[in-house]
């Protein structure tokens, strides 16, 4: 499936004079700028002079019984530079290698479910979807733009599960983003929540780019 996910990408965004597959070294964590916040990512360049396009990948959210493990980001980075890509794998708060800033965003869902039931979880959500976890991609964009070597004018991002949604409202944010692909997004919240799915189909209505959305049949939701 991670294949699709840079297949889509190549023919959305087309590599001038880097056609060619290119050999991954090992990624460089950075540290990325949100607010008050210093988030860290992985990120993997391609050899070459460039430019290169460049892609930001939301994760999921996840909490303290089920985090994120490192194989995850290696499944998706090296395959993503060999295509010729600059590639961010941006950690949110509480996740990996931010894992020490403040709850990760299924930790807070959690919580305000235990507290307020279905309707706080999807209160929680829909305000991280609009602030704090959308203002954390929007700071990996930023940064992405200012690596050596990306061409501004050819970014786009992709997503998985609540990464999936915070791609599309982005997208539909930033109008200068090439592509968009949402793997499963909000796959396993989307029955239980009205107001999300009015948020993600308005989302989608704005949004100028490509769009590719998957959903694999074993995914849960």
């Amino acid at each position: 499936m991670m294949l699709l996910f840079a297949l889509a990408l190549f023919v959305a965004l087309p590599c001038r004079a880097q056609a060619q597959a290119q050999a991954p070294g090992s990624p460089d964590t950075v540290a990325v700028h949100s607010g008050s916040l210093t988030l860290h990512a992985l990120l993997w360049r391609p050899r070459g002079p460039g430019p290169f396009p460049a892609v930001l990948f939301n994760h999921g959210s996840y909490s303290s019984p089920d985090m994120i493990t490192p194989d995850e980001p290696a499944a998706v980075g090296p395959l993503f530079a060999q295509h010729g890509y600059v590639f961010l794998f941006l950690y949110r708060r509480g996740v990996g290698l931010s894992a020490d800033l403040d709850s990760a965003d299924g930790d807070l869902m959690a919580s305000a479910g235990q507290a307020e039931g279905k309707e706080g979880r999807n209160r929680v959500q829909l305000e991280l979807l609009d602030h704090e976890a959308l203002n954390e991609a929007v700071a990996g964009l930023a940064y992405l733009r200012t690596v050596p070597r990306v061409d501004p004018h050819r970014m786009a991002v992709v997503g998985h599960s609540f990464g999936g949604a915070i791609s599309l409202v982005l997208a539909a944010q930033d109008t200068t983003l090439r592509a968009a692909v949402s793997f499963a997004g909000a796959a396993r919240s989307w029955t239980g929540s009205a107001q999300l799915q009015a948020r993600l189909r308005s989302a989608a209505d704005r949004i100028a780019a490509p769009v590719f959305f998957i959903h694999a049949a074993n995914e849960a939701g």
